[in-house]
């Protein structure tokens, strides 16, 4: 009985990986379709008023993440704490956040002491036109404002990706 009931377990969390698999590989063909193209253009406004427009001239990453974004304070933190190193510049990071108020993101930025730039896509517009579809997506495009990778969800090689910045 003990056989059967591992071998039924076995199948379901197989089952259960498949699905979860599954549901990523359209999100991982769209991001790898992404990379060596053109970076869109697009316009968010900065905490401070001023519009910016991306991509920038130069190299850097854009993250687009939401306050309630357990994942995305993870990112965030990660990155700042690469800032804090010294290892990266904070005015290469570009942190998006997409469908929030500007009251609500500037106290998450305080209250967690963000250095890098900090924007808001309150209509989503320019997560539409970078096809964002989940938090957080991290997009590294270089001095050519070509897509060099992009990303969703929480990444293992974010460090080692951002030190070319």
């Amino acid at each position: 009985m003990k056989k059967y009931i591992s071998k039924i377990l076995n199948i379901a969390f197989a089952g259960i990986l498949l699905f979860m698999l599954a549901q990523k590989i359209p999100l991982w063909l769209s991001n790898s379709k992404s990379e060596g193209q053109q970076a869109p253009l697009a316009s968010v406004k900065l905490l401070n008023g001023d519009s910016l427009q991306i991509p920038m001239a130069k190299s850097h990453a854009i993250i687009f993440w939401a306050t309630w974004c357990a994942p995305c304070s993870v990112e965030l933190a990660r990155i700042q704490a690469m800032i804090d190193r010294g290892s990266l510049k904070p005015e290469s990071i570009i942190a998006i956040s997409w469908g929030e108020d500007k009251k609500t993101v500037e106290e998450v930025v305080k209250e967690k002491g963000y250095t890098f730039l900090v924007a808001t896509d309150e209509k989503a517009d320019a997560a539409k036109i970078y096809e964002v579809v989940a938090t957080p997506t991290l997009v590294l495009v270089d001095d050519q404002g070509k897509v060099k990778w992009k990303t969703t969800g929480l990444s293992a090689s974010l460090e080692a990706r951002l030190r070319d910045l």
